[in-house]
């Protein structure tokens, strides 16, 4: 006798045909069983079905070892100091002051004229860059003079410490000062030439 049905299969509803699975796919299928029964907090681990399937365990050792919590950025849980500077809050934004800057040496003079005078002087022309390098040249022409004093300076310090029998003491301190000195002095020459 043929089924009368083409839509329900041969046994009717509630006694459909057994499947034959292989081993692989029936552990599977089991495991899915047993953790659907597993309470929500249970199904927070890790499992080996929620990853790649089929997985060893050495493989699951490892995803656990490297595994690093997921902080959201609200959230009150600690973070590491790398995390916190990695996302940027230990840079400072850059201040742009919101008033003009004020010119305090101006600001000054005007007040010191104020209080002295009564009212504001005119400032006093400044000398020009040309004056200010003929002065540093002549100081510089002193150096060399001044150089040759602190040398004879130096000796005859060495020479009244010798008479006085503290010779010794200071003799390798001021032959090295005389030293630095003559060394500056021929820094000063090999200049001017």
């Amino acid at each position: 006798m043929e089924w009368p049905s083409k839509r329900v299969p041969q046994g009717g509803l509630f006694h459909p045909p057994k499947v034959n699975y292989d081993p692989q796919t029936r552990d599977y299928l089991k495991a899915l069983i047993n953790e659907s029964k597993l309470s929500t907090l249970q199904r927070k681990k890790d499992y080996p079905l929620r990853s790649s399937w089929p997985q060893s365990k050495s493989e699951l050792v490892l995803k656990q070892e490297t595994k690093t919590p997921l902080i959201r950025p609200g959230s009150s849980k600690k973070r590491c100091q790398q995390t916190i500077a990695d996302s940027g809050a230990y840079i400072r934004d850059k201040f742009v002051p919101q008033l003009p800057r004020v010119d305090g040496e101006r600001a000054k003079r005007h007040l010191q004229d104020i209080m002295a005078f009564g009212k504001d002087v005119q400032p006093t022309p400044r000398p020009s860059k040309a004056k200010t390098k003929a002065k540093a040249e002549v100081e510089e022409e002193n150096r060399f003079d001044q150089l040759v004093r602190e040398i004879q300076e130096r000796r005859d310090f060495l020479d009244e410490m010798k008479s006085l029998g503290e010779g010794d003491k200071y003799e390798q301190i001021i032959e090295q000062q005389i030293q630095t000195k003559l060394r500056e002095m021929k820094a000063l020459e090999v200049e001017e030439k």
